[in-house]
């Protein structure tokens, strides 16, 4: 991939095709790897399942989208003891589970719980508000959040990313380490809460995992966590999406996986976030 050539590299993230998806994504092995296969609202037999490629007793992870509900059975012709999830499941193995699965059912039960705002941008004065952008507590203020939070969903499907201004934080993850590491009082999901949706994500490789750093100061944070925090906030917020410049930073730990496994060992995990 050509970007690996460069200090950093730019990606978006976005719910919206997730949130709206046409049925469920079963995976081989925990944590959504191995081969996929999406199954849309139906019934699925064994054979039937066979004929879409996925093996008989060979499941082990799950992605259920909102407003879908999917069953699974031990045997063939729906027998056998059965498990009903509502959301993902990232290892069949906690629900005792695991390379069991037989034949399957998949309900849609019912819409989407998002519609897009309503109505134009409504401007204001900030000085006419309660306080400054920053509550007492260093939390953004609840009518910055109340006026940001869905900004993106407001906006025409017409419009190009280049027409529009997207506000931003430099070294979004630096909040410790005293005056020479730290740039932001609030945690990425308060940025994101208060209208930031452009990230600047500094990753320092430490084995098989990217800890988040400014220069030498670790920020008490692995890029798991960063993503978990976009992944919730977009769950919520599924009109917007992120934009986030990824960069190495900091000498790797000893013995670290290159920059490009380590991504890639993410994207097994959260791919389905990514544009």
């Amino acid at each position: 991939m050509a970007w690996f050539f460069f200090t950093f590299f730019l990606v978006a993230i976005s719910l919206t095709g997730y949130a709206h998806a046409q049925g469920v994504i079963v995976y081989q092995h925990c944590s959504y790897d191995g081969y996929s296969v999406t199954l849309p609202v139906g019934s699925y037999d064994l054979a039937e399942l066979q004929r879409r490629g996925v093996k008989n007793d060979d499941l082990s992870s799950i992605r259920v989208p909102a407003a879908f509900r999917v069953t699974l059975y031990e045997h063939a012709s729906y027998g056998g003891k059965s498990l009903q999830l509502t959301s993902d499941s990232s290892c069949l193995v906690s629900a005792q589970f695991n390379d069991l699965v037989s034949s399957i059912k998949v309900e849609q039960v019912g819409g989407s719980t998002w519609t897009p705002p309503s109505g134009d941008f409504s401007f204001f004065d900030e000085e006419t508000k309660a306080g400054d952008t920053l509550a007492s507590d260093d939390t953004p203020q609840g009518w910055l959040k109340m006026a940001t939070s869905d900004w993106m969903g407001r906006l025409p499907d017409s419009t190009e990313l280049r027409d529009i201004s997207i506000p931003g934080t430099h070294d979004s993850g630096a909040r410790f380490g005293g005056e020479a590491c730290e740039t932001q009082y609030w945690t990425i999901a308060q940025q994101l809460e208060a209208g930031i949706r452009y990230l600047d994500i500094r990753n320092r490789r430490t084995k098989t995992s990217f800890a988040i750093h400014h220069g030498l100061c670790y920020q008490n944070m692995m890029f798991g966590d960063v993503l978990n925090q976009i992944r919730d906030f977009l769950r919520v917020h599924p009109g917007e999406t992120i934009l986030m410049r990824v960069k190495e930073e900091y000498t790797p730990e000893d013995g670290s996986s290159s920059f490009s496994d380590i991504w890639d060992g993410y994207m097994r995990n959260y791919g389905y976030l990514f544009v």
